[in-house]
Order: C-alpha cells, then sequence, then structure tokens
C-alpha cells in the first residue's frame, strides 16, 4: 500500500512538473500583433455604397469612397460633439411636455414617452438633439473637355486599408494619368490629411472641394445630411492665407469651425471649392472643432509628429 502511494505521489508531482514547464514554455511565446493585424488588411476595387472604408479615432470618423475622399459618393464625417437641434416648433415649449401615464402593477406611472395629445411636441422631442454631418470633402475631376468625371471614368482602381498604421492608401487612372492618395486621422483630434500624387494636379483636372449639408431628420440613413437647404445653414470663409483657411459653420443654434492647410501653391476658390495647381503633390490636412480657434491652430501644429511617419517627409505646412 505504502509503495502504491508514493508510486501515485511521484506521478502527480511529474504532472505537476511537466505542467509548469509548459506554463513556462508559454510565457515565453509572445504574439506577434502587427503580423496578425496587417494579415486582416481590406484590399477593394470597387466602392460599396453601404460599407465604406474609414479612418477615425474613436471620436472621430471619415469615410471614403474608392478615390480616398467622398468624391462620389457622400459619406458621413461624424464626431462625438457633432449634435443638432431643430428649431422648437412655434408656441411650444419642452418643459411642457406631459409624458404618458400607464398603467404599472395598479399604479399609474409616468414615462417620458409620446404623448398623444402633444403629437408636435412628442416628435419634436424624440427627434432632437440628432447628430449632424460635419461635411463632405471629395476631388472634382475634370475631363480634358473641362466636363465633369463620374466614377465610371476611374480606371485601374484600388484601395488598401493599412489597419496597423491607420492609413488607408487609395490608387486610380483617370484619362490616363495615375493619381496615388494617402488617408489618415489624427490619434486623438477631428483631423484628417490627405497626401495626393499626380500629374492630373498640375494640369488643372483635379482639385478638391468642400461641401456642408445641413442637418436632417433621418434615422439610421446611410448618408447624413441636406445638400439642397441652403438657405438654412451658412458657411463663411472668415481667416485666409496663401496655405490655410478657417471656414466657420452654423445651423440654426449650432456652431462649428473647419481648418483647412495645404502645401504648394494653391487656391481657394469661392463656393467653399479648393482647387489645387502648379504642383505635382499635395499634404493637406482639414480639421473640425466645436468653437475654440486657437484649440485648432494648436491640433494642426501637433500633427506634424503623425503625419511626417506616415504621409511622408514634405509636411513643411505643419512646421
Amino acid at each position: 500500500m505504502r509503495h502504491f502511494i508514493y508510486s501515485v505521489l511521484i506521478i502527480i508531482l511529474s504532472l505537476n512538473a511537466a505542467a509548469q514547464k509548459n506554463v513556462s514554455n508559454n510565457n515565453q511565446i509572445k504574439i506577434d500583433r502587427k503580423a496578425v493585424v496587417e494579415r486582416h488588411k481590406i484590399i477593394t476595387t470597387s466602392t460599396n455604397p453601404k460599407s465604406p472604408a474609414q479612418v477615425g479615432n474613436g471620436e472621430f470618423a471619415f469615410g471614403v469612397d474608392i478615390t480616398g475622399l467622398q468624391s462620389f459618393v457622400p459619406f458621413n464625417t461624424l464626431s462625438h460633439w457633432s449634435w443638432h437641434s431643430f428649431p422648437v416648433p412655434d408656441g411650444l415649449r419642452p418643459e411642457d411636455f406631459k409624458g404618458d401615464t400607464l398603467d404599472t402593477h395598479g399604479r399609474g406611472i409616468r414615462y417620458e414617452i409620446p404623448n398623444k395629445e402633444q403629437p408636435e411636441l412628442s416628435s419634436w422631442l424624440e427627434g432632437n438633439p440628432h447628430r449632424f454631418n460635419l461635411g463632405r470633402i471629395g476631388f472634382l475631376l475634370l475631363k480634358s473637355d473641362g466636363t465633369r468625371a463620374n466614377i465610371k471614368d476611374l480606371n485601374d482602381t484600388r484601395q488598401e486599408v493599412d489597419m496597423w498604421n491607420g492609413i488607408i492608401y487609395s490608387s486610380f487612372t483617370f484619362e490616363g494619368h495615375s493619381v496615388k492618395v494617402k488617408t489618415s486621422c489624427h490619434p486623438s483630434s477631428d483631423i484628417i490629411g490627405v497626401s495626393v500624387e499626380s500629374d492630373l494636379i498640375k494640369m488643372g483636372q483635379l482639385m478638391v472641394f468642400l461641401d456642408f449639408p445641413y442637418a436632417d431628420s433621418k434615422v439610421f440613413a446611410d448618408y447624413i445630411g441636406n445638400y439642397h437647404q441652403y438657405s438654412a445653414h451658412s458657411t463663411k470663409v472668415y481667416l485666409q492665407s496663401d496655405n490655410s483657411a478657417q471656414i466657420n459653420r452654423k445651423m440654426d443654434d449650432t456652431e462649428y469651425y473647419v481648418h483647412v492647410n495645404w502645401t504648394n501653391n494653391a487656391r481657394f476658390l469661392s463656393g467653399a471649392a479648393i482647387g489645387f495647381f502648379q504642383c505635382r503633390s499635395i499634404i493637406h490636412s482639414i480639421s473640425c472643432h466645436a468653437n475654440d480657434v486657437s484649440k485648432l491652430l494648436q491640433n494642426i501644429h501637433n500633427m506634424k509628429l503623425v503625419f511626417r511617419k506616415y504621409l511622408g517627409k514634405t509636411i513643411s505646412i505643419f512646421n
């Protein structure tokens, strides 16, 4: 019996030692996280209108089509602070809302749900505040005859989402000329950086446009914003230099600012369009902020370390 107990103890100790060795070996095995992530790069050759490639930082998001911007599909630009409310209907006050009383286990309990006796106020409270689209940024591509191109005019389209570095690489050809685009987002601010290389810039056939919509009341929509209700909001360029412009946006009681920077020679045209000429490459940034313009300038300065690493070395604009 004693020999049997000794044998059992030896077996248990041996198993324990083997288990400890396995644990030790497992602790020495490290996951190559970069390799795992890079195995899942997203590569596409066309725009999915329901599922765009996107850069962001958890509090800001910018969706793009196959061109690396929002050139042909009005994808959204959203931030955690981009909330808007439509004006309260005339003669109504939110504080007058009564809610509805329902019988709950024999007691009348007031709930903050639509009241049939206050349909207009109920509808307003249900839909406000709501998120709004900060704006659209895209390429304006012109054919050699001066007419505007559409997405079917692009050839050799390819887009790769590098999730490890947070960069979208897009490329295509247009009328025999290649266009290469890099799109990235600042890790902690509402700023995107874009690098563009193409002979079409020098030829005056590739420009960048900005378009700002009014808010809408759509629910679970793919594209947010009303781009045709011009009189309901305003866009004003209030500060401009040779390589930057600051834009004030106002919708009802909501106000925010857009700061645009670009390198090389360029012209900022009326109608909220930015035309880039006389250069082979563009590196520019576009940032949005709720109200503090001085913070915008600081954010632009802080971007140089991020975009110098990811978008190239010619970032003199941020120095």
